[in-house]
């Protein structure tokens, strides 16, 4: 199955047998759900259909449901009522989290763009741990409190961060807002609204 994959030159040709495993089992339901929609993505593409596939990066910005598992707003609802911040496990699972701005951005890039199809990897490319995460929004918040540790996740990865190389050679696409700069925008518009 996976040599006729479209971009296998380009990618799997450059992985280890490791890393080759990971991407063909993936460890979480959605991360198998992502597979399966690139790989039947590939197979229209042999058929002659244009498909540009973009994998965002743990997007996070305002209006995000804090119901849904999403670090930041759990983080922030939390944090925000004088609790603490809960992780789960020891706070050093890396993230790469991308400011919605940006995901607007790479969108109309893709749109405008005259590739035909392909895959791109969206993520804010600086990333962080957990534990960095949870102490940077107590210090923006000015809260008194410290994160509390839980037992970890089962399926969460320990490293998740986009290579966006491609992202920036093909469609000219780049992040512009850091991570401290959007969790700043992200906490003045909930203050305003």
């Amino acid at each position: 199955m996976i040599s006729n994959w479209h971009f296998e030159r380009e990618i799997l040709g450059t992985l280890s047998v490791e890393s080759l495993l990971l991407i063909t089992s993936p460890v979480s339901p959605y991360g198998r759900t992502k597979l399966d929609c690139e790989i039947m993505a590939e197979e229209c593409m042999g058929s002659g259909m244009q498909i540009i596939g973009l994998r965002y990066f743990n997007v996070f910005g305002r209006g995000e449901n804090p119901n849904y598992a999403r670090v930041i707003p759990r983080f922030l609802n939390n944090i925000s009522r004088g609790e603490p911040p809960v992780i789960f496990g020891d706070g050093s699972h890396v993230k790469d989290f991308t400011f919605v701005q940006d995901v607007v951005e790479a969108n109309v890039l893709a749109m405008r763009s005259s590739v035909g199809s392909g895959f791109f990897n969206i993520g804010g490319s600086r990333p962080v741990t957990l534990r960095q995460l949870a102490w940077m929004l107590i210090s923006l918040l000015g809260a008194n409190v410290e994160p509390l540790y839980d037992r970890p996740r089962r399926g969460d990865p320990k490293m998740s961060a986009a290579d966006i190389t491609k992202a920036a050679r093909v469609l000219g696409w780049r992040p512009k807002v850091s991570l401290e700069e959007g969790l700043r925008t992200l906490l003045h518009d909930s203050n305003s609204l």
